[in-house]
């Protein structure tokens, strides 16, 4: 009994928008770049000649960018997603209009389209950026809240908003991350097509080979070093040690067994993992080549080294511009209708904000060429070790100013300036890097491209990435033509599904000028893609580690900063239509990635959460409300319960905030990991695959037995 005949729920996942598709984008660029890395074709036609489409063209591109060889490779947008992802999903405001754009679409998204375009990689980050700022509506709703009590009450009703307003951001956090833990696993099944399995053994970096393989071929030392490094990897250098110990007992063992299976057997062994067998295992497999962890430790010692230059670098930063801050304070500068201390914690604030994101990018771009060093094996450990480095660091470089201020200072107004200081610049600063940079660059090649009068052809290599599944998607409205066409003269719907080269020369149009002409399309994309600056393959992380950040914030100082959801929802929904208007428009297209770290990011944000309810916390019973050069400076705590010693005060902080974390931990363990309809689902497909797969034992098993009847008749 087959489900999917007459039930889409027992679908793995859901059916292709577009019935005519058979495959969607990303299914054919794998499948595509399976011909492209394939051997060329062995088999021979009826005349003798060699047929090219039963074989592939025998070509690495990302081998042949490592190299050098191959300056450019371009993937161009399908034509059918074109039109939805530009105007409905980058630019909504223009298809739906301003008032149902606010009213109704102000989160909308694709999330399938965007699948199918640029990969899950992609689909999952604007998924989490999606549902994070719907979730922050509420958060944001409770910010204001809290705002107009904070301006109406007085006196100890007062004081007691700030912790209760910081146990609350702790309890949201961890629902928050649990639900999008819920919907993350929904979206990874759903979008699971198949494809995804063939893709998640792990597959040996083009880089590391290529780097590997210049060394092997520029000296024999290096040769002897690669093949030691395959010998300890496959343990063989064990064997020869103790082949060496023991040289005597085995020539015994030789001698004895001289015409025995054994020595058959050793033989074999010394011809396959000889030194010429394993070179020509380093020539033809990637696979091959291999680096043992203990030689790659002066690398990692060496990144660790940078690191800490970096963060050494970071809290000079931080030092000189709390200085700058103290001395306006002292020399009382004023700005406008602002006091001396605001004018310097202003100052102060917008200056260490300009310059976090410096330090950052200087950081990630050597980050990128110390991991490049580390000689990392695999994509998946590659990436994770980026990930790793980069969210470490900037963690410590976006709040190492706020916990001087909260820790070393204990000034809770200073703390407060501080925080609006650092996340308006902060978002200020990226929202406009992103729109003005990718339009900069775009004018600067065009000029620079204008000025060398360089043509299409002239010293410009390209290897075009078309959609060969339908030759004619370049050409849309030629397809239409055709299918209006095929309507007329009655042919059956079953040749419409697929416009093809054989479809076309039945309604007698010339197949070479309609491929000409789309050729000729796909290089007037490419002419204007090449002027667009190339879509950066950190790009997901880059702009998770941007919202970590800014979950950070609201994390560990909510307590000190009530209006902070309030700026993240604003800049998030501006942050979702900037990011879709670059990735479509602004930047070459994407490649499709599968994401493979998703349940990283997810330990990252779990982190931020538990640390955020104890940063709240010991910074509400730590921080002074008034500046700390008071005789009897008083914290929150002190107001709340003045009758208590501090060693009772600090006793109930540790209450509060080993209740929050055990709030926090039931939360995760009473919430469901996966929707009702995947566990369900799950079970269903389950259920039949093992009901199919025991009627085909059962089969198998009667077969079996009627041949063995029919031998022994």
């Amino acid at each position: 009994l087959d489900p999917y005949n007459y039930d889409p729920y027992f679908a793995p996942h859901d059916p292709i928008r577009d019935p005519e598709q058979v495959l969607n984008h990303c299914e054919k660029l794998v499948l595509l770049d399976d011909i492209i890395v394939s051997p060329p074709s062995e088999a021979r036609r009826d005349d003798g000649t060699v047929d090219p489409s039963q074989g592939g063209a025998d070509l690495f591109l990302r081998e042949l960018l490592s190299n050098g060889l191959l300056e450019a490779y371009y993937t161009l947008l399908p034509p059918a997603s074109r039109y939805p992802l530009r105007s409905m999903w980058a630019r909504p405001w223009l298809h739906f209009g301003w008032r149902k754009f606010l009213a109704q679409k102000l989160f909308w998204q694709d999330l399938d389209l965007i699948q199918q375009t640029y990969g899950s990689n992609i689909a999952f980050y604007f998924a989490f950026c999606g549902f994070y700022s719907k979730y922050l509506i509420g958060y944001a709703a409770v910010a204001l809240a809290t705002l107009l009590c904070d301006a109406y009450f007085e006196g100890e009703a007062q004081h007691w908003l700030g912790p209760l307003y910081g146990i609350f951001s702790s309890v949201w956090s961890v629902f928050f991350l649990q639900q999008w833990r819920r919907r993350q696993n929904h979206l990874a099944y759903t979008w699971d097509n198949g494809l995804a399995h063939s893709a998640r053994r792990k597959m040996v970096r083009p880089e590391f080979v290529m780097t590997l393989r210049e060394l092997y071929n520029e000296a024999g030392i290096a040769g002897h070093m690669l093949l030691s490094f395959m010998k300890s990897g496959l343990k063989l250098d064990r064997v020869e040690h103790a082949a060496a110990r023991n040289s005597k007992r085995a020539q015994m063992h030789r001698d004895a067994f001289d015409d025995s299976s054994l020595q058959k057997k050793l033989e074999a062994f010394d011809e396959a993992f000889n030194d010429s067998s394993l070179q020509k295992k380093l020539e033809a497999f990637d696979e091959a080549y291999f680096v043992p962890p203990s030689v790659m430790r002066w690398s990692r010692a060496r990144s660790l080294l940078i690191s800490g230059l970096f963060t050494l670098m970071s809290a000079t930063v931080t030092v000189v511009c709390l200085a700058l801050q103290d001395w306006l304070h002292d020399g009382d500068v004023r700005i406008l209708v602002l006091s001396g201390k605001m004018t310097g914690s202003l100052i102060g604030g917008v200056t260490n904000g300009l310059l976090i994101p410096v330090i950052a990018n200087l950081y990630r771009r050597s980050t990128l060429w110390l991991t490049d060093l580390e000689m990392h094996r695999f994509d998946q450990d590659y990436k994770k070790s980026i990930t790793v480095k980069l969210f470490l660091f900037q963690f410590f470089n976006s709040y190492n100013s706020l916990l001087y201020i909260g820790i070393w200072m204990r000034d809770g107004t200073r703390l407060r300036r501080q925080l609006l200081s650092l996340l308006l610049t902060g978002q200020m600063l990226n929202n406009a890097q992103e729109m003005l940079m990718p339009y900069l660059h775009k004018l600067s090649q065009q000029y620079i491209e204008t000025r060398k009068k360089l043509g299409v052809g002239h010293g410009f290599l390209a290897v075009l990435k078309i959609n060969q599944a339908r030759v004619l998607d370049a050409m849309q409205t030629k397809v239409q033509k055709a299918r209006k066409l095929f309507r007329r003269k009655g042919v059956s719907k079953k040749k419409m599904d697929l416009v093809s080269k054989s479809s076309v020369r039945e309604m007698r149009i010339d197949a070479s000028e309609l491929q000409e002409e789309v050729f000729r399309a796909a290089l007037e994309q490419v002419v204007d893609t090449k002027f667009l600056p190339e879509h950066a393959n950190q790009f997901q992380m880059d702009e998770m580690c941007e919202l970590a950040i800014q979950f950070g914030f609201l994390a560990m100082f909510s307590s000190f900063l009530y209006m902070g959801p309030i700026l993240c929802l604003l800049n998030n929904i501006l942050e979702l239509r900037i990011d879709a208007s670059k990735l479509v428009l602004q930047t070459q297209m994407a490649e499709p990635k599968i994401m493979f770290d998703q349940n990283l990011w997810q330990g990252i944000f779990y982190f931020l959460a538990v640390t955020g309810a104890i940063v709240n916390l010991f910074l509400v019973l730590h921080v002074c409300f008034e500046a700390c050069d008071d005789e009897d400076p008083e914290t929150a705590m002190d107001k709340l319960f003045p009758h208590e010693t501090d060693a009772e005060r600090l006793t109930y902080a540790v209450y509060v905030e080993h209740g929050i974390i055990l709030v926090q931990f039931c939360v995760l363990m009473l919430s469901a990991r996966q929707a009702d309809g995947v566990v369900e689902d799950k079970y269903c497909q389950d259920l039949f695959f093992i009901t199919e797969a025991d009627q085909y034992q059962k089969e198998q098993v009667r077969g079996s037995r009627k041949e063995h009847l029919g031998h022994i008749n």
